[in-house]
């Protein structure tokens, strides 16, 4: 370190260190990183980001405002106002991967690498504040794949706006469905897409046993939903 104390520093040197990170500090001065950080422990000062202020952010979790160190923005974009959402979130997480299937880690890389930027507004991952989300353009819970043509990635505004749109649309179709013994009747928006008996008919089984299969109709407007079932 007395190679460090050689250095000769003047009032307005010292009247720099704590404004900027040291990192800067040393550009402006023309020293390194290192020679800084020594002199600003020696001086018992701050470092940069401790001594500012708190900040006001929202949760990421539940959104509730919160007062939070200005160090911690450095350190993570997702800030959390307690342990409880912090937990919550780490577990939806964990269920997304779950939900989408084995595989979907490596296929949700592949999209972002194939599109790049969001494909609805052009919005790139830093403009973002963080990775792209892949979406299903045909709603997983609906039969959609995890097929490269039926993903897309988004930024999270455009994501959140088609994922309104898409449910509200899915949400104002009218199915019903009644049985009358064993007859099975289904209908979309007032139209009967099948009627007919149930009785003794098996569902696909993981040997592959097939007594019926879902088919979807020629043209269909709807998406997903309007499906009949064709018995042998």
């Amino acid at each position: 370190m007395a190679l460090y104390d050689a250095i000769v520093w003047t009032a307005e040197m010292d009247a720099l260190i704590g404004t900027l990170s040291d990192a800067k500090v040393g550009v402006i001065l023309d020293l390194a990183e290192a020679r800084v950080r020594y002199r600003r422990k020696k001086l018992n000062l701050p470092t940069y980001r401790s001594s500012r202020a708190p900040v006001t952010v929202p949760c990421a979790g539940c959104g509730k405002e919160s007062k939070r160190k200005y160090l911690a923005l450095g350190r993570s974009r997702r800030l959390f106002c307690s342990l409880d959402c912090a937990n919550a979130a780490q577990k939806k997480r964990d269920t997304d991967m779950l939900r989408y299937g084995p595989g979907w880690k490596n296929r949700r890389a592949e999209i972002r690498a194939r599109d790049k930027n969001c494909q609805a507004c052009g919005k790139t991952p830093e403009q973002n504040n963080h990775a792209l989300h892949v979406h299903h353009l045909k709603p997983y819970r609906l039969g959609g794949s995890n097929h490269p043509l039926n993903l897309v990635a988004l930024c999270d505004t455009c994501h959140h706006i088609i994922e309104a749109l898409t449910a509200t649309v899915l949400d104002s179709i009218q199915i019903g469905v009644s049985l009358e013994g064993s007859s099975l009747t289904i209908t979309v928006e007032g139209v009967t897409r099948w009627q007919g008996s149930v009785a003794g008919a098996v569902c696909r089984t993981k040997a592959g046993q097939q007594k019926f299969q879902i088919l979807a109709p020629p043209q269909s407007p709807l998406v997903g939903t309007a499906a009949k079932l064709k018995l042998p």
